[in-house]
Order: C-alpha cells, then sequence, then structure tokens
C-alpha cells in the first residue's frame, strides 16, 4: 500500500508478511491440480520450459488451457496435437515428454525472433533468452535505469545492476541524500 500523510507527503510500503509467504506458496499449490508435487528439489513443469531455437533460446510455458489451445496454433495444428485426450490438463501432464520432444522438434527449425513474435500474437507465454550483451544493451533497461556506472578499487569502470525500483532521492540516481523532515523535495532530473 503506498500512501503519505497529510503533513509528511511522503509514501511508505506496507506488505503484509503471511500475504508475500501466500503468494508465494499458492503457485505450488496451484500445481497439485495438474498432478505436480513441487518441492526445491523437484520444482519443473510437465511439459514446456527452455527450448532451443535457430539464433537462442525460448522460454514457453502454459498452464492454462487457453494458452495449450494458443500453443497448438503456434504449431501449426500438426496431427498428434488432435489427439482427444490432450484436451484434459493431467493427461498433458502425463504425456509431458512426448509433446515437449514434439516442441523440441518444432523449436529446433524457427528462428527465436519469429517464435517468440508468433507467440505473442496468438497469446503463448514465450520468451527470449537473451545474452548478458543484449541485456545490458537493452532498451528496456537503459529507460528504467536498471545499471550505473560504477569505479572500481582498481580504478576499472564497470556498469553494475541497481535496485529494480526507484526513489526520487536515490543515491545511485544522483539525487542526493534525503531530505530532513519538512525539507522540499529536490526536482527529478531530466
Amino acid at each position: 500500500m503506498l500512501g503519505g500523510g497529510p503533513t509528511t507527503g511522503g509514501q511508505y510500503v506496507d506488505v503484509s508478511v503471511q500475504d508475500a509467504m501466500l503468494s508465494i506458496g499458492a503457485f505450488a499449490l496451484q500445481r497439485l491440480g495438474d498432478g505436480s508435487l513441487e518441492h526445491r528439489k523437484t520444482r519443473s513443469f510437465r511439459y514446456g520450459g527452455v527450448f532451443q531455437a535457430q539464433g537462442g533460446f525460448v522460454e514457453l510455458l502454459t498452464l492454462e488451457d487457453r494458452q495449450w489451445n494458443a500453443l497448438v496454433q503456434l504449431l501449426g495444428g500438426p496431427p498428434w496435437t488432435q489427439d482427444a485426450a490432450l484436451s484434459d490438463p493431467l493427461e498433458r501432464s502425463r504425456r509431458g515428454d512426448e509433446i515437449n520432444r514434439h516442441i523440441r522438434a518444432w523449436m529446433g527449425r524457427q528462428n527465436v525472433e519469429d517464435i517468440v513474435r508468433w507467440a505473442q500474437e496468438l497469446g503463448v507465454p514465450a520468451a527470449k533468452y537473451r545474452s548478458p550483451e543484449e541485456v545490458m544493451g537493452g532498451e528496456h533497461e537503459r529507460s528504467r535505469g536498471l545499471f550505473a556506472p560504477l569505479t572500481l578499487d582498481e580504478g576499472l569502470e564497470a556498469e553494475v545492476l541497481v535496485a529494480p525500483f526507484q526513489f526520487l532521492c536515490s543515491p545511485l540516481k544522483g539525487g542526493g541524500p534525503m531530505p530532513a523532515l519538512g525539507e522540499k523535495l529536490p526536482e527529478p532530473a531530466a
């Protein structure tokens, strides 16, 4: 919850520990519905995951029937997907290795950028794994200011990941120290 008192003009974040723990554990409970008992050593999905494509790797995750149907479209509706038993999520889970073999073969013949574009158009949850260079030079990361220059003790220059959230007065953003109580906040840098 974000808010601020009428006299302070500041903000605070109030997070329930119980809500946070439930949100972390809820996914594992949801996975019980498709026959998957998950814990740290066995966490995986019956089908989907990371696949190699031409030019990189794609992560694919279809948890809902509508996503499965969109995946079938993405793959071009091959005969193996027409098996009526695969309309049942539990059966898809049981046959995950078989499904992954088909997905792996299809993705291996496709360009990674094409797969991601087609998947997004159809509503299939898929994303490209990007190289460190792609992340460091990424338009999204740059626009959010996720990396900041740092001079190491040896005098070497490096860029380091800063917090994924920003505060107006963050020293990492050049905003200087936090203002004293009642002091006016500095204007954000352009």
